[in-house]
């Protein structure tokens, strides 16, 4: 894949933190990691020698205990021991937790038939794709683990199905106040949208959980990371 300008303005800056969370996010981004492995290699073959930590001798969960809770903290650990091994088993628990993530598109125009169609759809995900800890960070009224979930959850699914399906889940189930009213800000033009944008759009998230915020974060992640299923 092109490497964007941004990641490579990052790169030549040895700017070692930027470079780690673009390469982390693009373990989200791209579930057969080719992204991150180009990403990696451009890195490293221009002068960020230091890229990895050794790691912290931290023994993993195995695989009956990876839940979505669990890579959310191993995603958070990475920030602290960027190690070759925490990478590669991160890997192993996002195919395992996402490898099956797809969806079938009505093509009826009938719009009664759609709406019968969608509303199956999200029954069928509710009961058999909603993770329990998903379903429990509900239960519990956790929003701020529910909006981590689901924030990444634009990353892992590029048609952002999992995202309106697990937003729906929470929002039926009592966490009527998921979204924040949007702060003001106005956006930057789509000329201007870059990974570094993107990045500060995903941080600012975290202070201002809005429908407007988010349906920005779609139209960037489709831009910048655009998908057979996104140009259908």
């Amino acid at each position: 894949m092109a490497i964007s300008k941004t990641f490579k303005e990052y790169v030549r800056k040895k700017d070692k933190i930027s470079v780690r969370m673009v390469l982390k996010d693009s373990l989200l981004l791209d579930k057969t990691f080719k992204e991150f492995s180009d990403k990696l290699e451009y890195a490293l073959k221009n002068g960020i020698s230091d890229l990895y930590d050794v790691h912290n001798g931290e023994k993993f969960l195995d695989e009956s205990q990876w839940t979505e809770n669990y890579l959310n903290k191993q995603k958070i650990r990475l920030d602290l021991n960027f190690s070759k091994d925490r990478i590669e088993f991160l890997k192993k628990i996002i195919s395992k937790l996402y490898s099956n993530i797809s969806y079938e598109k009505s093509k009826k125009n009938n719009k009664k038939n759609i709406n019968i169609f969608e509303n199956l759809l999200y029954f069928l995900y509710s009961l058999f794709k909603i993770s329990k800890t998903f379903k429990e960070y509900v239960q519990n009224k956790d929003k701020i683990s529910v909006r981590m979930v689901l924030k990444d959850s634009l990353l892992l699914d590029k048609t952002f199905k999992d995202f309106d399906y697990k937003s729906k889940y929470a929002l039926k189930n009592g966490i009527f106040d998921l979204y924040d009213k949007h702060n003001g800000e106005e956006f930057l033009d789509e000329l201007q949208w870059t990974e570094d944008y993107l990045n500060k759009q995903k941080i600012h998230l975290d202070l201002n959980f809005s429908k407007d915020r988010i349906e920005l974060v779609k139209k960037i992640i489709s831009k910048l990371y655009p998908s057979p299923s996104n140009n259908e």
